[in-house]
């Protein structure tokens, strides 16, 4: 093997790249040498803004002074001072107090303005400037370099003059035009006095001296021949560094030429930039004169360091990227070497395996070296990877052949899975509606028979009994369906407002009973302030409570379970509402606990712990629903546990808090429901179930509803048509025309476009109650229907107010918060056994508390009354009612001993 003679891609890529490169400088050197440019002269504005507010500072000050006169002379005459000597005196006083730049100082009275004896009186004091005529006479000694005189006696018309008949006009002070007086030029500032009255009484005038002024107006060193000038409104030269005798003598603009050539330009605007006659010509107005600062400052000062460091930019990047890339070429070819000894160590193998095949010896050699000859690195790695394309082609081919038939079995493999899927939706949509439809009739018929007072005891045990187990049922549907909306990702939450405290209480009700079954302490309690109103999702809240705490009372058989609700108010709101509260729930227990593999699997899908009984209590499904609920809102549901010491949960979510939640959140404690007040209302209902209609029948008609059936849609329409209901509760899955069909139809009548509808089926998904919606249903009622929700549903679409048990009020001092008896009727036991009942109730241990009120009402059968009422209070598990209850007699008895 030889080495191929051939060009170096180092030295293309060297020139190519720094070519390139050095285009690229020239264009970053243009945009950094226009914003050198941009900067400097933006320090040229900045130097000019500086000198004028110097002057407009030193000017500022002889204003000051004038000021100071104009209020002193007021002064005096307000107070009646018509002593010429006195304003005499001030003039002198002022000008010994005067600026460097105040070489005078006048004040002329209006004719008889102050002096009514006098027309004319305009004493002027004035620095003497050694020239000979001057007018006035010296003070004495001291003070002999300062002259007095009087402008009307030099003027007699004075008051003519534009130094009085400008100021008077103009109404304020202005600047006079400045003129020349010996070897100065001077400036007059000049304001007209007025009274209190608002009435003329003078003039007063201070002359500036402009040569001073503009004298400390110098350039930077480094700025060459630039130079600042000033000119006044008309053009006069104030200052003129080039040529200062030009400014003494108060030459204009049109004897200078440059400044001849940009006066209109520069006249006509306050400020501004611009280049002319190789020049940076700035200028800007002085504030109060009119007077206009120019800077000149010639191109040459300006570019020459633009230039020198723009280039010297340029060449040094140009240098440091020569050498770069150099090295880089040198690091690539030692790169490469191996590389293309590797790629003709293969040209040459292909070349010996050509002559294997029998192909001509000379013909390839000669192929290999035409193409190889002369070639530079990249063309040798061309070749090479056009020779490696041509053999992988032929594997590419043979592996999307592969890949076709793999392809061919995955689409096959889905369609089978998407159809797995649907098969699975079906039948859980159908399992849930079959299920729900004979639940319906066993819960329905449970309320009907619970809400019956002619029940015994034992019977209505019993129907408990059904009820519970029934609702236990319900749950485990519930809990596959929520599943499966999980796996789906469906699950949605719907937030509403409520009230919280009412919700916690509700929670701890519903589990202090499981709790108190089992012997259980259950322990509620709350740290920080609690929000009296929150906006969430409250049914999928209290779904996560009420697994962890059934969970907690389940795996635990003795011992307490605790329930504790931690609130921190956060400041910041959250759209509409106020603030955010940050909720922590936590749930403890002494149960049995978990080992560290089951805390690991705890929340997966059908993962249960505890004995075989216990597991068979539930489906494995509630923490990881519940867990999934807890993430929707934003959070992560927690475990800590020791195996036989018990287990804590626990979520933090972050709540809004509700203001609105009196109207969404009422809860109703006035008892069984009997009627409804006003005229009999007309419900029909529409369903193909003959025990579906009878439970809504049962329900409704003994609260004195009129109800009337149909079996499907079509019979419906034919219903509503006849009796004209008040109220429609339909079914969806129904033979010859369904609910929506039903629903659809009516709605285009306008008769029945207002008519309130229920839709209650079986068919519990979320699509089905908003197809519902959209088709015109008023509302949406889940079977198997409670009692409650039912009601609930039916009081705002027909406006009923219902009548209760106890409808008629009773005196205050007759009847507590929950309907009791009449306390004439209750005879108390003694303080000794009522103060333990209250204990007992107070925490909660209704089993020992049912237990000793037995016991009391043998001791004396007078407390049956009061003892049967503690029991129903008990039995129903209405702790609060029963604490109530208890405390208002227990309060009445120390009352009474009191007093006796």
């Amino acid at each position: 093997m030889h080495y191929l003679s051939r060009k170096s891609i180092s030295s293309k890529l060297f020139f190519y790249v720094l070519g390139g490169a050095l285009v690229g400088l020239g264009s970053m050197a243009y945009f950094f040498y226009e914003a050198l440019e941009n900067r400097a002269q933006q320090e040229i504005v900045g130097r000019l803004s500086t000198q004028v507010k110097v002057i407009e500072g030193k000017l500022g000050r002889a204003e000051q002074t004038m000021l100071t006169f104009v209020s002193a002379v007021k002064t005096l005459n307000s107070i009646g001072v018509k002593d010429p000597k006195a304003y005499e005196k001030l003039i002198f006083e002022t000008l010994q107090a005067r600026t460097i730049l105040t070489m005078g100082i006048g004040f002329g009275q209006s004719p008889y303005g102050i002096l009514s004896g006098r027309k004319f009186y305009w004493p002027y004091y004035f620095v003497d400037q050694g020239i000979p005529d001057q007018v006035g006479e010296p003070l004495p000694a001291p003070n002999n370099n300062i002259r007095k005189t009087d402008v009307c006696e030099l003027d007699p018309s004075c008051f003519e003059q534009n130094y009085y008949t400008q100021p008077v006009s103009a109404g304020k002070a202005i600047w006079m035009e400045p003129y020349e007086w010996g070897n100065i030029a001077l400036t007059t500032t000049t304001a007209p006095i007025f009274n209190d009255r608002k009435e003329l009484i003078g003039v007063v005038g201070l002359d500036i001296n402009v040569t001073a002024l503009t004298a400390a107006t110098k350039v930077p060193e480094d700025w060459g021949d630039s130079y600042f000038a000033i000119l006044s409104q008309e053009g006069h030269l104030l200052s003129y560094p080039p040529d200062p005798e030009k400014a003494k003598n108060l030459a204009t603009y049109q004897d200078i030429p440059q400044l001849k050539s940009i006066w209109t330009q520069i006249s006509e605007d306050n400020t501004g930039l611009f280049v002319a006659d190789g020049k940076y010509w700035a200028y800007q107005r002085i504030e109060g004169t009119n007077w206009l600062m120019l800077a000149a400052v010639p191109q040459s000062v300006v570019l020459r360091p633009v230039l020198a460091i723009t280039l010297g930019a340029v060449f040094g990047a140009g240098s440091i990227l020569a050498i770069v890339i150099s090295l880089f070429a040198r690091q690539l070819n030692q790169r490469l070497k191996p590389i293309l000894l590797e790629c003709q160590r293969l040209a040459y193998e292909d070349q010996e395996r050509a002559l294997r095949l029998g192909k001509d010896a000379h013909q390839v050699q000669g192929n290999l070296s035409n193409e190889l000859q002369h070639a530079d690195e990249l063309q040798v790695l061309e070749h090479s990877f056009n020779r490696m394309a041509t053999q992988l082609k032929a594997s590419f081919e043979e592996l999307e052949l592969r890949v076709e038939e793999r392809t061919l079995e995955l689409r096959t493999a889905k369609e089978a899975a998407d159809a797995a899927n649907r098969s699975k939706s079906e039948f859980l949509a159908n399992m849930s509606h079959e299920l729900r439809t004979p639940l319906n009739g066993i819960l329905g018929y449970a309320q009907i028979l619970l809400r019956s007072a002619n029940l015994p005891p034992q019977e209505q045990k019993g129907v408990t009994i059904i009820n519970q187990c029934g609702s236990h049922l319900l749950t485990l549907i519930n809990d596959i369906l929520d599943f499966s909306k999980i796996e789906a990702r469906k699950m949605e939450l719907y937030p509403t407002d409520f009230h919280f405290p009412a919700f916690l209480q509700s929670v701890v009700e519903i589990c202090r009973i499981k709790a108190e079954q089992k012997s259980l302490r259950f322990n509620y309690t709350t740290d920080g302030e609690l929000p009296l109103g929150v906006y969430a999702d409250e049914k999928r809240l209290r779904q996560v409570l009420i697994n962890l705490l059934g969970n907690a009372t389940k795996f635990t058989d003795r011992g307490e379970v605790n329930f504790l609700v931690k609130s921190q108010k956060v400041e910041e709101g959250y759209g509409s509402y106020p603030s955010t509260y940050r909720i922590r729930f936590q749930v403890e227990d002494t149960g049995v606990g978990m080992s560290q593999d089951q805390l690991e699997k705890i929340f997966l899908p059908f993962e249960q712990v505890g004995t075989v009984r216990k597991q068979s209590e539930g489906t494995g499904l509630g923490l990881a629903i519940s867990q999934s609920i807890v993430t929707l809102m934003g959070s992560m549901l927690e475990v800590m546990s020791e195996s036989g010491k018990g287990s804590t949960f626990w979520f933090d979510v972050t709540l809004p808090e509700a203001k609105e939640w009196a109207e969404k959140s009422k809860v109703s404690q006035r008892g069984k429901i009997v009627a409804a007040k006003g005229p009999a209302r007309k419900i029909l209902v529409v369903d193909d179930r003959w025990e579906n209609r009878s439970v809504v029948v049962n329900l409704l008609a003994p609260l004195g509803f009129v109800l009337f059936e149909a079996e499907h849609g079509q019979e419906g329409l034919q219903k509503v048509k006849e009796v004209h209901p008040d109220l429609m509760i339909t079914d969806i899955t129904m033979p010859v025309m369904d609910g929506y069909e039903m629903l659809s139809q009516l709605r285009q009548d306008d008769q029945f476009q207002t008519l309130p509808v229920i839709v209650s089926s079986a068919s519990v998904f979320e699509s089905d109650r908003q197809k519902s919606i959209e088709v015109g249903a008023s509302d949406f009622l889940p079977k198997p229907v409670q009692a409650e929700a039912l009601l609930d549903s039916l009081q705002p679409l027909l406006q009923l107010e219902w009548i209760y048990e106890q409808s008629a009020p009773l005196p205050a001092e007759n009847q507590d918060a929950n309907n009791s008896p009449k306390t004439d009727e209750l005879i108390p036991p003694p303080a000794a056994e009522l103060s333990l009942l209250y204990d007992l109730s107070r925490k909660g241990l209704m089993n020992s508390l049912l237990k000793e009120a037995d016991r009391i009402e043998q001791l004396n059968h007078d407390y049956s009354l009061f003892i049967q009422q503690v029991r129903k209070f008990a039995k129903n598990f209405q702790v609060k009612q029963l604490k109530e209850f208890l405390e208002r007699h227990v309060d009445e008895q120390s009352v009474n001993q009191t007093a006796s």
